[in-house]
């Protein structure tokens, strides 16, 4: 982060942890996404979006099923 990367890919970024530290390390992720960077998260809990206004990709074994903004 401090070298200000172009692109993030975060796979699983709050797998393991309490809704506190999700919502924190999610804040963490949209003020750098806010500040240029381009942030890719992989992830199975589609409420961490809801109402972001960013887009969603949801796969299924490699293949696009929706793509929709948030």
């Amino acid at each position: 982060m401090v070298s200000k990367p172009k692109v993030i890919l975060a796979d699983e970024p709050t797998g393991n942890l309490d809704d506190n530290n999700a919502d924190t390390i999610m804040k963490l992720l949209k003020d750098i996404s806010i500040k240029g960077t381009t942030v890719l998260i992989a992830t199975h809990h589609k409420d961490l979006f809801q109402g972001s206004g960013h887009r969603v990709l949801h796969l299924n074994n490699s293949i696009i099923e929706s793509d929709y903004i948030a």
